[in-house]
């Protein structure tokens, strides 16, 4: 068996180990090819150590396998040749045959050697008090009088309650046009949902706010204001309030929709707005034109400049925070710490220029700890310190 044919082999073997399914014969190999060599026995260890592999691990976990097979299958059906497999065969095959790609390329990698460097040094930490966010927001009152919502409390003001995790406004019908706005803030470190009266739901995400009338006006223009920050809307339709559009402002762009889903990403330390459309049918208004966006498309607007261009985009990647998860593709480690150093509240201190631009591609969840987070970007970190609430990476 040749060099390519050996890594091949134990490619298909460890997928199979590391997913559970690997026989005793397997084992036995796998046993012995690391016994052969303590480089071998470091190569494993840092493949399953790697952030890609625990991606995977929650994705095997976490899949909804009669879900997913409920949305595929009729896609397959309509085709001219029809293939059946079991859902299980379906979860299966996709977890495994990406890891066994991902072993691939670690064992046929051009600089494989690289894998036999001594270890990467251990992390020092003085005192971490870093953890996720959580739910709560300030919710501030037409008459300026502020009150902070969290998990633990339970709150009626007016037509409004919160139970902790999100505000609900119930419908009371007015005609009247002096309408009373309120302000929801959610903190670096929080998140949370709301409802507005005509049943639109709103998710903010860290570090956001928005501004809207605790009841609209039966037939009017629906309008609420996104100050700063990332929501997903998922919008009343416009036929169930006697045709009133909703509209959502931001200092840079307007945005109408008649009912839909859609997710706005306008936080005011970064220098472009990105509305993005899940369904429906939206329309970006700047002051240098408008746009029509369809599903699968995300308008990216240069603040200050007026100027819009329209991308297609993986939706599900780019609205993944409202499900407890942030998903990466390629992304830069300075622009993956902005969007976590809101979520942690915390501050990230990178030890150089160029570890700014090293890349992950994986899945992070919102409800993991910071060292699990930084444990999953081995491969693109060496090693970091954590004091108090401040990260450095190197």
């Amino acid at each position: 068996m040749d060099i390519k044919d050996q890594y091949h082999t134990l490619s298909k073997i460890i997928s199979k180990e590391l997913m559970g399914s690997a026989t005793d014969t397997e084992k036995e190999y796998l046993e012995d090819w690391l016994k052969a060599s303590k480089d071998n026995q470091r190569v494993y260890e840092k493949i399953k150590r790697h952030g890609w592999y625990q991606d995977q691990q929650e994705i095997h976990k976490r899949f909804n396998a009669a879900k997913g097979w409920a949305q595929i299958q009729p896609k397959i059906t309509q085709g001219p040749k029809v293939v059946r497999l079991r859902p299980n065969h379906v979860k299966y095959a996709a977890v495994a045959a990406s890891i066994l790609v991902l072993l691939s390329v670690f064992l046929f990698k051009v600089d494989f050697q690289a894998y036999f460097t001594p270890e990467t040094e251990d992390p020092i930490i003085t005192s971490n008090n870093i953890a996720p966010g959580s739910n709560k927001a300030t919710l501030t009152l037409s008459n300026g009088q502020n009150l902070v919502l969290d998990q633990q409390d339970s709150i009626q003001v007016g037509n409004a309650k919160s139970s902790g995790k999100e505000i609900i406004y119930a419908d009371i019908g007015t005609d009247d046009n002096k309408m009373a706005y309120n302000t929801l803030t959610v903190p670096r470190g929080g998140q949370f949902s709301l409802v507005l009266s005509d049943g639109t739901k709103v998710w903010l995400n860290a570090d956001s706010q928005v501004r809207y009338p605790v009841q609209f006006v039966k037939g009017q223009r629906r309008d609420m204001e996104l100050v700063h920050g990332e929501v997903y809307l998922d919008v009343s339709p416009s036929t169930a309030h006697s045709g009133a559009s909703f509209v959502v402002k931001h200092k840079e762009q307007q945005v109408e929709v008649l009912g839909t889903e859609f997710n706005i990403k306008a936080y005011g330390e970064e220098p472009k707005v990105y509305t993005t459309l899940v369904e429906g049918k939206v329309q970006v208004q700047t002051n240098g034109g408008e746009h029509i966006l369809s599903p699968g498309q995300q308008s990216i607007l240069s603040v200050g400049t007026g100027r819009l261009a329209v991308t297609e985009v993986d939706v599900f990647r780019e609205v993944s925070w409202k499900e407890g998860a942030f998903r990466f593709k390629d992304k830069n480690l300075k622009d993956i710490m902005q969007v976590l150093s809101r979520w942690y509240d915390m501050e990230v201190v990178f030890g150089s220029k160029g570890l700014e631009k090293k890349t992950f591609t994986g899945t992070l969840y919102k409800d993991q700890t910071i060292t699990e987070i930084l444990g999953f970007l081995q491969g693109s970190i060496n090693t970091y310190e954590i004091n108090d609430r401040t990260i450095v990476l190197k």
